[in-house]
């Protein structure tokens, strides 16, 4: 999270979006797609994948001294 605190600083710095929910769906079905294929399951995968980018734009809105949603 050090790195993802430091892209909140840039993204903040630059006017950019705390989350891009585009990016978001192409990384789950990559992600979904890849624990499917090594037999694992594809939707704990996706639950694990939005904890972490709920955390992670959390930082980036922290950063951007916008509240946090909690």
């Amino acid at each position: 999270f050090r790195c993802t605190k430091q892209v909140g600083v840039l993204k903040a710095e630059h006017g950019m979006p705390a989350s891009d929910p585009a990016r978001e769906e192409q990384q789950i079905a990559r992600l979904k797609r890849l624990a499917g294929e090594a037999d694992l399951d594809p939707e704990f995968a996706e639950k694990w994948f939005n904890f972490v980018v709920a955390e992670v734009i959390r930082h980036h809105r922290s950063a951007a001294g916008a509240p946090s949603d909690d």
